[in-house]
């Protein structure tokens, strides 16, 4: 033996520490060796034809220490099972009827199951897929046969109860003996039964024996009509049958034509937005390009009306001429006052106006920029003539005379017709009723008041 630091043996240290089974998480509650499948007793076996050899007297207790663990273990765990049957409804459970629902069960069935009835407790045979509503199926105390009862009038028997007056199952013996008094009272209700109907059948014969005959005729016919029967519902079934295919197929070959057309319907609808984006793109492109080459023709016709106004102003000035003639820039302006107009260009207001109509509602000196109020109320200020264009009247509006013949400039008439395929319009005076034939570019609609003895 040897000795410590102290001079002690440690002989008795091995037995005053307990072996630690395996290890434990936090809060883990152990589990038997054996149980869980090591232990001091698998310890000394080994492959089949291996050598064994004697345990040591530590191992031996170890052992038997494991051993009874485990019968401990399997103990609690039978007693929690057991215990846990009276907590809730489940398989096993002994459960009691209520009295109400055992009065009914009472008078329903009064000359079946007495016995069993009386004692007001049953077992838990089947808790789920008992045919009906929220129904269980029970077994009553001392009975064999099974009944179905509805699960809200189960109530658990008390723990303390059981353990005082335990739950009596039926025994092999009373089963048979329920068996047998079954089939004696079949057998005599057999035999009662055919007693009756040999009492008949010779009533019967006295009277005649071609009741027989008739009988058996009726049974034929019977079973002709059954076959009958038979072979029609065999026919309807077949008949069923091809019409749930038949119109299986069509849903299918409906299915299928709603899909392509879905999909030829979508191909169409995204080539024709393809088609309308690129349309509206090339009128834009087209109207900017017209707007661009229209600015630059008007700009250089401003420019060159500049030049000659310069040349006039100057040629008037040499000849110091007391009352000058009006320039020719002034008789090719045509923006007045009360004119209804059209904006052609995207660069004021941001773009939002074009495209848009407004009422000139002042002309600034030299005839050159207006004031305009749009129809949304919005009133643009300083705007070009080049950034506008005349707009016309519905067929018997109003409209005024703007170039032209001198004699009739700015004169007011009534729209009669226009034709847009000439680029022509037909308006009547309201000064001596005559009628004119104008280009479209030489008359706008008149937004103004008008003299009353012109009106009527």
């Amino acid at each position: 033996a040897k000795k410590g630091k102290g001079g002690k043996d440690d002989e008795g240290e091995g037995d005053m520490m307990k072996p630690r089974h395996h290890r434990l998480g936090l809060g883990a509650a152990p589990r038997p060796v054996s149980v869980s499948g090591g232990g001091a007793a698998n310890a000394n076996t080994s492959k089949p034809g291996g050598r064994h050899r004697a345990l040591r007297p530590h191992e031996v207790e170890r052992a038997e220490r494991e051993k009874k663990d485990e019968e401990d273990y399997r103990r609690r765990a039978a007693e929690r099972a057991r215990l846990d049957k009276q907590r809730t409804v489940q398989v096993g459970s002994v459960v009691r009827i209520r009295a109400a629902a055992m009065a009914a069960m009472e008078n329903e069935n009064q000359t079946k199951n007495k016995n069993q009835n009386q004692t007001k407790r049953a077992i838990m045979v089947k808790t789920s897929g008992v045919p009906g509503l929220n129904q269980v199926l029970v077994r009553w105390e001392g009975g064999s046969e099974d009944e179905s009862v509805r699960k809200s009038d189960v109530v658990l028997v008390d723990q303390e109860e059981l353990d005082e007056n335990p739950f009596v199952e039926a025994t092999a013996s009373s089963n048979d003996k329920i068996k047998t008094d079954r089939k004696h009272n079949n057998g005599e209700k057999k035999v009662r039964d055919a007693s009756e109907e040999e009492k008949k059948e010779s009533s019967g014969a006295d009277r005649g024996g071609h009741r027989d005959d008739r009988r058996k005729s009726s049974r034929s016919d019977d079973r002709r009509s059954s076959d009958r029967d038979r072979k029609r519902d065999r026919c309807d079934e077949d008949r069923d049958r091809r019409d749930r295919d038949r119109y299986d197929d069509d849903r299918r070959d409906r299915k299928k034509s709603r899909s392509s057309r879905d999909r030829d319907d979508d191909h169409r609808r995204r080539s024709s937005r393809d088609e309308d984006r690129d349309r509206s793109r090339r009128r834009d492109r087209d109207d900017e390009y017209y707007e661009s080459s229209r600015d630059r023709k008007r700009s250089k016709k401003e420019r060159s009306d500049d030049r000659g106004d310069r040349r006039e102003r100057s040629s008037d000035d040499r000849r110091s001429s007391s009352a000058p003639s009006n320039p020719p820039s002034e008789s090719l302006r045509w923006l007045t006052p009360n004119i209804r107009v059209r904006m052609i260009s995207k660069k004021l207001a941001k773009g939002r106006q074009y495209k848009e109509k407004g009422v000139v509602m002042d002309v600034l000196p030299g005839g050159a920029h207006a004031t305009v109020q749009m129809t949304d109320g919005e009133v643009l200020d300083e705007v070009p003539e080049r950034y506008l264009e005349t707009a016309l009247p519905k067929v018997g509006g109003n409209a005024i005379v703007l170039a032209g013949d001198p004699q009739h400039r700015y004169t007011k008439g009534r729209l009669l017709e226009r034709d847009s395929s000439k680029g022509q319009a037909a308006i009547q005076l309201f000064e001596d009723m005559n009628i004119l034939t104008l280009s479209l570019d030489d008359i706008a609609e008149w937004c103004g008041p008008l003299d009353s003895d012109m009106m009527s």
